[in-house]
């Protein structure tokens, strides 16, 4: 079973006492700094051997999963309301009953809980401990206003949205749907060993689902495979839309500030204008831009930028300006109308791109039924213009 912060979580057996006690104890690891944990971790677990590799391995897990990056020029701003530490799981949030944690992300904790009406399985995502700056506050406020206006198979569903006092002052959470089975779109694609063609056609409804929030004015800005997550029926979930950035003029005045000189995303499938950090330059081709990205790690196993190493300003330079890596000498069996497609949808210029993830949707499914698509190679006057740039 599969929770979602930032990344995928992957259910790991029945809940017992031991499991508890490992959660609890990595969460509080997480507050220690690295250059004193492991005398920290010596000393809460009494010298047990077992206990500590078990909470090492936690740790590893939980650190693995929280991959958001966050950079900016002013700095976090403290909220007194966000709690410094959570050392315990909490026994209740409103009307849920908490059951374990399932991990931390880069803006949350995500616990599986149980509600009493209607009794059913949710996962709970709540403000992560040492997340203060007021943009980060308010990205996680307006994350599940917006995901309630999202009624979607292909999007996570969101129940109820709230604050929570674990005794420190009021926090944000929200109970959304839990996707059983579920796991990231690569995964799943490499597991079940799908052809070219099966491929395409689930693209195609993760197309779906991203126009339908285009549509509710909701740009994801995020969508990374961890953040598409296949469910045991191979169904489509698209999830977090924690960075998201709303087009409803009086959303958007709220984060307007906060967003200026930031980086909120994941580089590699950032479009060249997001990794500029103008939030005026932002708008729903950036996910399409996204989507072309994720198209072609689907479809060539691969990720179309190398960027493993480098300083955030280097990565962001290579996005803007460099070609990805040829997808035939990749795969040289998408060569013709799928490079073609691919290539219009990662245009380094959004007007040379799909114009909105309807028509990526549309073109997949030409290239499906045999028909001729709609896009073309792209011209050498616009080559020789990205040379110029």
């Amino acid at each position: 079973m599969v929770g979602q912060p930032d990344g995928p979580l992957v259910y790991r057996g029945s809940v017992d006492d031991s499991n508890i006690k490992v959660q609890e104890l990595a969460v509080e690891a997480m507050q220690v700094a690295e250059a004193m944990r492991d005398t920290w971790l010596v000393d809460a677990c009494g010298g047990d051997a077992m206990l500590i590799e078990a909470v090492r391995s936690e740790l590893l897990r939980l650190s693995e999963e929280g991959d958001t990056l966050e950079t900016g020029s002013g700095g976090p701003t403290p909220i007194p309301a966000v709690p410094s530490a959570m050392p315990r799981l909490p026994k209740t949030i409103g009307e849920f009953t908490i059951r374990r944690l399932l991990g931390i992300g880069g803006m949350g904790l995500v616990y599986e809980a149980m509600q009493s009406s209607p009794k059913r399985r949710v996962a709970i995502k709540v403000m992560k401990q040492g997340v203060t700056s007021s943009s980060a506050l308010r990205r996680f406020q307006l994350e599940s206003q917006m995901l309630a206006r999202l009624h979607h198979p292909g999007i996570a569903q969101v129940y109820e949205a709230g604050t929570w006092d674990d005794g420190s002052g009021g926090v944000p959470y929200f109970a959304m749907e839990y996707i059983v089975g579920a796991k990231p779109m690569t995964t799943y694609a490499s597991e079940k060993s799908l052809s070219t063609t099966n491929r395409i056609e689930l693209f195609a409804t993760i197309c779906d689902a991203v126009h339908h929030g285009h549509q509710k004015g909701i740009i994801h800005r995020d969508l990374k495979p961890g953040n598409v997550l296949i469910d045991r029926l191979g169904n489509c979930k698209v999830i977090d839309f924690g960075v998201a950035r709303s087009t409803d003029a009086d959303m958007a005045v709220a984060t307007q500030q906060t967003d200026v000189g930031s980086i909120v995303g994941t580089l590699q499938y950032m479009s060249p204008e997001q990794c500029q950090a103008d939030p005026d330059l932002i708008d729903t081709r950036c996910d399409v831009y996204a989507l072309g990205v994720l198209l072609y790690e689907f479809l060539c196993e691969q990720v179309p930028y190398d960027i493993k190493g480098l300083a955030i300003y280097d990565a962001a330079k290579v996005v803007r300006e460099q070609p990805p890596t040829r997808i035939t000498t990749v795969n040289p069996a998408l060569k013709g109308d799928l490079e073609t497609i691919i290539s219009k949808a990662m245009a380094k210029d959004p007007d040379y791109r799909y114009q909105s993830a309807l028509e990526l949707k549309q073109d997949l499914e030409r290239y499906v039924r045999g028909d001729p698509i709609s896009a073309r190679p792209l011209s050498l006057t616009y080559q020789l213009s990205l040379l110029v740039r």
